[in-house]
Order: structure tokens, then C-alpha cells, then sequence
């Protein structure tokens, strides 16, 4: 595969369609920072980020003026941006055919749930009867829980949610109990521990411990994504980078592979589930961001201190970041692979098309050439024939030459048909009506196969 090649260019776009585009291949080396670099400075991505800054500036003004409205706008955004994830991942399922997609899309469309009670519970809203803060700081640690204990499971089973369709069913059930049960948990039964003490204004010892336990899974989850293979410890991942660049940087060729290209082949899938590189970097930003989500909100005391507005604001980046990764992988690449593709097939189709035209017209000029060279000694044969119609012969003479004559004219017949149709095959045939005795074409017919009707003691009447 030549650097410059359609093959190198398809390949460097990280995802395939179909069932012939199931991998996902990874871009490797230095210059796949130098690519990253120059996507990162083209405008598309500058007003991006400039219109995210701009709302995340907005939202803290809107913090200062009122927490409350605040509150409501940033936990609405990451609840939007959860439902957006699961319907965009769901409905290009057959798309992507990526299984790792699907179960961490639906992890984000249950947490949407939980939060979206989180936002209505909360204090001050009003939309149920709750006087207190604990309901609403319950609902938040249980959308947590589900959320980091579930991306990692999905990461860790992958390989399972892809080779069989009952584990992602499952995988979505599983969901669907865990969120019911905490909703029965904490209004029905009121079983699930105390999160927030409204006397003291301060959160209680199982909220700040749940928090660094979601911590943890978060960690676990990032370490089990940057481990490329199940044997390849983070010591060797490391060590094999700084080999890759030596070549690199000393040798002037890019034979390394940085990154989990390198090991995402037939026999030793990645197990990020064959994820690309921007999908998986978007993804441990993105759990960066819930870690030190977590771990602000262990920090504040009173629901409208500074750690819990820096809080939010996390949060949003956290949604934002899943958002990118997953809308990407399932959207805007496979598109732009497919489009890509056709142009491909379509230039392949167009190239075909001049080698097949050149062959024909070299298979006319050398059938029109052998025709020629055919008709020139039949010609002779047919004169000489005619020659022997005027000498003196006998009866039975005579009837062998007139075979003669009916072969060699009809040899000239075929060959002339042949002329036909290459005259046919550039549009340039006419036809001609001629009377035609068709008593004496099956006489002529009947003689020509006379001698071997006669070694065979068969008869033909006319």
C-alpha cells in the first residue's frame, strides 16, 4: 500500500461499512499527530469549540444570576445530548456494525433517564413534593453508577455484544432492571442510602464514597481501553512507542505502528471493540472528565458552592466529548468512508470501461485483419473452381465440383458474417432483402454432406 494510494487514504479514515468494513483501521505514527494537528486548526473545528466555550461561559454567568436555572440548563444539555447518542447509535446499527457502539450508546440513553428525574427532583423546581435534597442526590449517585459500572462492563464483554446478538439484548435488560430498581429504591421502597443531610447542609459519608468508587471504575475503564491487547502490559505499550518513533526519527520511515493499529489485526482484536483513534481519545477524555466530576462534588458543601458549578461544567464537557466520539463513529465517518468508496468504485469503473473499449477495438482490428487474410486464398480457391466449371468433366466430376463450389461459398458466407458482425457491434450494419430459393439452399445443403450420409448408408430426399 503506497502512501498517495486510494487503499492508503481509505485506510487512514479509521472506518468501513458493512460487512467487508467491520474493522476499524487505525492511522499510526507521528504523522497521524500532524494530521490531528491540522484537523484541530480548520475552521470547522474552531467554531465548534468556540461555540462550546461561548456556552460554557454563558452558563456561568447564568450560574451567578440564578443556581437554579443554571442547574436545570446544564443537567437538560447532557440529558439531550444522552437521548441524542442512543437514537443516532441505535439507528445506524446496521451501518457501523459495531456492537461496542450500540451498548455504550444505551448506557448513555439510561443515564439521560436518571439524570432528567435528577433535574426534576432537585430542589426548588417543584415538579414533585420532595422538601428536601436527598432524592435528587440519590438519583444523581445511581446515574452514576449505572453509568460508569456499565461502559466498563461493555467495554470488557465487547467481543461477546459483537458475536452474539442475545448478549446485547441482555446487556440493555440488564440496564432496564438496574434503572427500575433505583427508581423503586429511592420512591417506593426509600431503601437506598442517604446521600445529602439537609440539617447540616452537607453530603454524607456513602455520597463522597460512592464518588470515589465511580472514580475507580472510571480509572479501570481508561486502563482497560489504553491496553491495546490482553497480554500487552503498559509498560511494553510504552516501550513499543518509543521504538516506533526511534525508527522513525533515525531510520526515516514510518514501519512502527503508534498506537492500537498495531495490534488490531485478524487473530488479536483490539479491545476497544476495533475502535479508532479519535473515537477512543474523545472516550478517555470523556471519563476524564467524569473523574473529576466526582471528585469536585466530594468537595462542596451547600448545593450552590463554586466546586458545584465547576461540577456541572464537567459534566457538560464529559456528555460533550461521548457525544463527539460516538455521533462520528456512526455519522459523519462512515459516510464520508462510503462517499469515498463510490468515488473509488466509480473511477475503478471508469478506467474498466477505457481498457475494455481498447481491447475490443484491438479484437476488431485483428478479427477484420484475419478475415482479410482468410478471404484472400478462398478467393483463389473459388476462382479455380470456376475454372473447372468450364472444363470437359464428366457427371460425377462435375457434381463434386459443384460441392465444391456450395463449401467454398459458404466458408466465404461465414467469413463475410463475421465481417457482419463487428460491423454490427460498431452500429454501422445494413440489411438487405434478397430473394432467396430455399429448395435449392437445402439441396445445396443436402449435397454438401452427401459422402458422409453415403459411409454411413444414409439417405437424404429433397
Amino acid at each position: 500500500m503506497l502512501p498517495g494510494s486510494p487503499s492508503y487514504r481509505a485506510s487512514c479514515i479509521g472506518l468501513t461499512l458493512g460487512p467487508s468494513m467491520s474493522r476499524l483501521p487505525l492511522t499510526a505514527g507521528p504523522l497521524r499527530g500532524l494530521q490531528w494537528g491540522r484537523k484541530l486548526l480548520s475552521w470547522t473545528l474552531v467554531l465548534e469549540y468556540s461555540l462550546f466555550a461561548l456556552s460554557v461561559v454563558a452558563l456561568y454567568y447564568i450560574s451567578q444570576y440564578s443556581f437554579l436555572l443554571f442547574h436545570c440548563l446544564a443537567e437538560l444539555f447532557a440529558v439531550l445530548i444522552g437521548y441524542c447518542v442512543v437514537l443516532v447509535v441505535v439507528h445506524t446499527r446496521h451501518i457501523v456494525k459495531n456492537s461496542l457502539l450500540v451498548a455504550v450508546g444505551s448506557v448513555y440513553g439510561f443515564v439521560a433517564t436518571l439524570d432528567l428525574f435528577h433535574t426534576l427532583t432537585y430542589k426548588g423546581m417543584g415538579v414533585f413534593p420532595f422538601e428536601d435534597q436527598n432524592p435528587s442526590i440519590q438519583l444523581w449517585v445511581a446515574a452514576r453508577f449505572l453509568e460508569s459500572v456499565m461502559v466498563l462492563v461493555a467495554t470488557v464483554v465487547h467481543q461477546r455484544l459483537c458475536e452474539d446478538l442475545r448478549w446485547l439484548v441482555g446487556f440493555v435488560a440488564v440496564q432496564a432492571v438496574l434503572m427500575v430498581g433505583a427508581f423503586l429504591m429511592i420512591f417506593q421502597w426509600k431503601v437506598f442510602p442517604d446521600c445529602f443531610d439537609d440539617n447540616l447542609n452537607v453530603l454524607t459519608t456513602f455520597k463522597k464514597t460512592s464518588e470515589y468508587v465511580v472514580c475507580l471504575v472510571w480509572l479501570a475503564t481508561i486502563v482497560y481501553m489504553l491496553l491495546i491487547r490482553p497480554h500487552c502490559g503498559a509498560v511494553a505499550w510504552i516501550l513499543q512507542r518509543g521504538r516506533d518513533l526511534a525508527e522513525l526519527c533515525f531510520c526515516g520511515s514510518c514501519r512502527g505502528s503508534l498506537g492500537a493499529g498495531r495490534f488490531s489485526g485478524d487473530g488479536d482484536k483490539a479491545l476497544t471493540g476495533n475502535l479508532p483513534d479519535y473515537v477512543r481519545y474523545n472516550m478517555v477524555l470523556s471519563f476524564l472528565f467524569c473523574i473529576l466530576t466526582e471528585f469536585i462534588l466530594t468537595l462542596y458543601h451547600g448545593t450552590v458552592a463554586w466546586q458545584c458549578i465547576f461540577g456541572h461544567v464537567c459534566k457538560v464537557m464529559s456528555f460533550y466529548l461521548i457525544y463527539k466520539a460516538l455521533v462520528r463513529a456512526t455519522l459523519s465517518e462512515p459516510y464520508t468512508c462510503l462517499f469515498n468508496d463510490l468515488t473509488r468504485i466509480n473511477e475503478d469503473l471508469s478506467r474498466a470501461t477505457q481498457v475494455a473499449e481498447t481491447a475490443l477495438k484491438q479484437r476488431s482490428e485483428v478479427m477484420a485483419w484475419m478475415s482479410h487474410e482468410i478471404r484472400t486464398p478462398l478467393n483463389g480457391i473459388i476462382g479455380m473452381i470456376e475454372l473447372l466449371h468450364s472444363a470437359a468433366l464428366t457427371e460425377e466430376q462435375m457434381r463434386v465440383v459443384k460441392v465444391m463450389d456450395g463449401a467454398s461459398t459458404n466458408l466465404l458466407v461465414v467469413i463475410n458474417d463475421i465481417l457482419d458482425f463487428f460491423k454490427l457491434d460498431a452500429g454501422k450494419m445494413t440489411l438487405e432483402l434478397i430473394p432467396t430459393d430455399v429448395a435449392e439452399l437445402a439441396r445445396s445443403v443436402v449435397a454438401l454432406y452427401e459422402p458422409k450420409m453415403a459411409e454411413r448408408e444414409v439417405r437424404a430426399v429433397v
